[in-house]
């Protein structure tokens, strides 16, 4: 039955491959022949050309430009607007903006003078204009490509085409964001917000809550700015006050952690040991209950030597139950100490102290190191009371550690408000930098989100900031009987002052690790910062992951950036 469905899959995919990419430029121009100069040989043009331009994408456009001759020699007037329109998205396809554009006009403008009474001719139009907006966006024409997505948005109202009015609204904030008008971005948003929940599309109702959710914090950052402008230098520089205060105390607060941790481990050792007592007590007044009970009962009946035998053979019997006994809850508890450990160590180190009990110091020589911290922390800390103060970081924290297990990160520590991880050991992982990109990009993602809760609920919010740094470290345990797994070396610091030297909602990286991760991402311009103690140092922001990760290898192909079609 397994081969018979095995083989019947195979069989469906070598179909759908076919269906997909089997056809081949001469199988079409063979068809072609026989068909007659209509709109039926207009649409196979189109789709044939559609079809090839992943395979044969030179035979692909020279369909398209051939589709239009034809359409324009037959007069069709919608043959030719679906030939301009394909012709479009063709160049779009290619990065070639301006003759996309080019096509694109020419299709709208023929639309609009045979059909646009018509609601398919409308809808049409505003996906034209989509297009149009896309291919100004690319090129950084942020303002014309405003003024394409608004076309866009007046002919879907006047399709009444609520999932393109949505999207219209979507693409007009990002513009605005772009252009660092915020307000108007979030008006865009929440209006595009509300005419996707109305057209019940869960994945574009998805990512307008994020953009709304960037969009709030950016706005907050900004109003913040123009409120305190005066006070940046002096803010700044008791920020960084705090962070050398931080660091000074961070030593000792890292004891003050192990010794918790270890307190726990003592007083779980406690209860075991009082456990186990407490058993050999019952089994010891057990066992002497019965020899008394034996003894009167059989005093006058037994002869002194099998009374002696008896008491013997108890005797026996109870060091016998007590060693089964005390050799269980040996191992119950032995399982529960390795458990602890795995908690506070990673598995190959914990494992390493339970059998030298020590661990030796060892260098890492590709690795890479993330470091995030909360804005506006402080200051809610302060109206916060403790147990919501807590048991909020507590969710957030959770939720990095879920994302760095996802991403075979290790998590080193949290001090406050900070979250420190790193990826590339105890085990090398040649992936290590992508991992902790995209590793922070899921964090950033779930902040924005949880922002946008938070905003709608009308609660204080943080803002994450990431800084992220490729190098060496030497990782070891430090102490004797209370131990923590940590790591050293300047690209530790590194990493700490390029999160201080970030943005909030920014994902900021040093070059080491934009050189390891540019065929995996899109970064922004290079940004050259002085940073204390350390000089200049160029870093970038992390704008997007445009490869493709296989969680079930662990691995990273790369991609072309692709656009996607209205």
């Amino acid at each position: 039955m397994n081969i018979r469905v095995s083989c019947l899959f195979v069989l469906n995919l070598l179909f759908a491959f076919h269906t997909a990419f089997g056809i081949t430029p001469e199988e079409v121009k063979e068809r072609l022949k026989s068909m007659g100069d209509n709109d039926r040989k207009v649409n196979f043009m189109i789709e044939s050309s559609r079809k090839l331009f992943t395979t044969h994408p030179t035979e692909s456009l020279q369909l398209a430009g051939n589709a239009i001759k034809l359409a324009e020699r037959i007069q069709s007037k919608e043959g030719l607007i679906l030939a301009n329109s394909h012709a479009g998205m063709m160049w779009m396809n290619r990065a070639k903006y301006p003759s996309a554009i080019k096509y694109l006009e020419k299709a709208i403008a023929d639309d609009k003078k045979h059909f646009n009474k018509r609601k398919g001719s409308k809808v049409r139009i505003s996906e034209n204009y989509f297009r149009i907006g896309i291919s100004y966006e690319k090129q950084n024409l942020n303002h014309k490509a405003k003024t394409a997505y608004e076309e866009s948005l007046k002919y879907a109202r006047e399709a009444d085409n609520v999932e393109l009015i949505a999207r219209s609204h979507n693409a007009i904030g990002e513009v605005e964001i772009k252009l660092e008008s915020y307000q108007n971005a979030y008006n865009s948003f929440e209006r595009a917000l509300s005419n996707a929940r109305n057209a019940n599309k869960k994945e574009l109702t998805l990512k307008i809550e994020k953009n709304l959710g960037a969009c709030l914090a950016l706005l907050q950052n900004f109003h913040e700015r123009q409120a305190y402008q005066s006070d940046i230098a002096v803010i700044s520089d008791e920020i960084q006050r705090v962070r050398d205060s931080l660091e000074i105390q961070q030593e000792e607060t890292q004891v003050l952690i192990t010794e918790k941790q270890l307190l726990e481990l003592e007083r779980l050792k406690s209860q075991a040991e009082i456990q186990k007592q407490e058993e050999e007590q019952r089994s010891l007044e057990l066992g002497i209950k019965n020899r008394d009970m034996e003894l009167r009962n059989q005093a006058e009946k037994e002869q002194k030597f099998l009374l002696l035998a008896g008491g013997v053979g108890l005797i026996l019997f109870m060091f016998l139950s007590w060693s089964i006994s005390s050799g269980i809850s040996r191992k119950k508890q032995k399982k529960k100490v390795e458990g602890l450990l795995h908690n506070i160590l990673p598995v190959q180190i914990a494992d390493e102290l339970q059998k030298n009990e020590k661990v030796a110091p060892k260098l890492h020589e590709e690795v890479t190191i993330l470091f995030t911290d909360f804005k506006g922390f402080t200051r809610i800390a302060a109206k916060w009371d403790p147990e919501r103060l807590v048991a909020t970081l507590n969710e957030v924290f959770e939720a990095f550690d879920t994302i760095s297990e996802k991403y075979g990160l290790e998590k080193i520590k949290t001090i406050g408000d900070a979250y420190m991880a790193v990826c590339g050991l105890p085990s090398a992982d040649p992936n290590h930098a992508i991992n902790v990109i995209a590793a922070a990009m899921e964090m950033q993602e779930y902040m924005y989100q949880w922002i946008g809760r938070a905003k709608r609920r009308g609660e204080d919010v943080w803002e994450l900031r990431v800084g992220i740094h490729s190098g060496s470290v030497i990782a070891g345990v430090i102490g004797k009987k209370k131990f923590a797994y940590d790591i050293w070396g300047d690209d530790v610091n590194v990493a700490a002052r390029l999160e201080s030297a970030g943005a909030p909602g920014k994902i900021n990286v040093s070059i080491d690790t934009f050189e390891l991760t540019k065929q995996y991402c899109e970064f922004s311009r290079k940004r050259t910062v002085e940073v204390k103690n350390r000089g200049e140092i160029e870093m970038y922001y992390v704008k997007d992951v445009t490869a493709t990760y296989n969680p079930k290898k662990k691995t990273w192909s790369p991609k072309a950036s692709e656009i996607e079609a209205v």
